[in-house]
């Protein structure tokens, strides 16, 4: 029996996802890091994701520079509080429980498009790559591929058994070293000497490796905007 399946039309509103202020008000700048490494991570090159990526990454820059200027708490309030973030908020908060179930299977249909392109059988690979552009998808929105790639048989993907799972982003366990460094580096201290000094501050006994890994970190998250 096949699965139920929600009305595609609340995909309908995927603009808020163009705008780098629904992600500073709402969205922990972890969450924005990991959604955006996801989207890079795919290579497609439709329309509709650049757009977001492009919102992500202003997003990102904006927030580090209300970090560094000590206002981005005071900053996030006060953005909630403008007459059309108040009136997106409210308007999600009514259909946020469909969004994200109908998103769920968009998503889950969309990964299932990029891994056939990418399938282990020839012959799957070619199938899915010939409908990705006959059916033009590169330059279409969400809403208007739903349907269409709901319909697609399961892709076959190439399994790694036995690895371990990598935290999105990597120095999820590292916020705090890393926005010190950036407080650092915006007083004119170079990103390997502001690691140096956190890795001294913090008297590890790895100091050499610990500061090599805190600036890889920074330079990684930098590249992110």
């Amino acid at each position: 029996m096949d699965k139920p399946r929600l009305p595609k039309s609340p995909i309908r509103n995927f603009e808020h996802l163009a705008k780098k202020d629904y992600y500073i008000a709402w969205v922990d700048e972890l969450d924005i890091e990991a959604k955006l490494i996801s989207r890079l991570e795919d290579d497609g090159a439709e329309h509709w994701q650049g757009i977001v990526i492009t919102a992500m990454r202003e997003a990102l820059r904006e927030i580090d520079q209300l970090k560094i200027a000590g206002r981005l708490d005071a900053e996030k309030a006060r953005m909630k509080q403008r007459p059309e973030i108040a009136e997106l908020e409210e308007k999600l908060d009514r259909i946020w429980p469909i969004i994200q179930r109908s998103n769920a299977d968009f998503f889950e249909d969309w990964n299932n498009l990029r891994q056939g392109m990418k399938s282990p059988d020839p012959d799957q690979r070619a199938r899915f790559n010939r409908f990705y552009e006959a059916a033009e998808l590169g330059s279409k929105l969400p809403r208007d591929i739903a349907d269409l790639i709901a319909v697609l048989e399961p892709a076959k993907i190439v399994k790694s058994p036995g690895r371990k799972p990598i935290a999105i982003p990597k120095w999820r366990n590292d916020t705090a070293a890393l926005d010190e460094m950036l407080t650092l580096v915006a007083k004119g201290l170079s990103p390997k000497a502001a690691s140096e000094k956190i890795a001294r501050d913090e008297g590890s006994v790895r100091e050499v490796s610990r500061a090599k890994r805190l600036a890889d970190f920074f330079r990684d998250r930098q590249r992110l905007r």
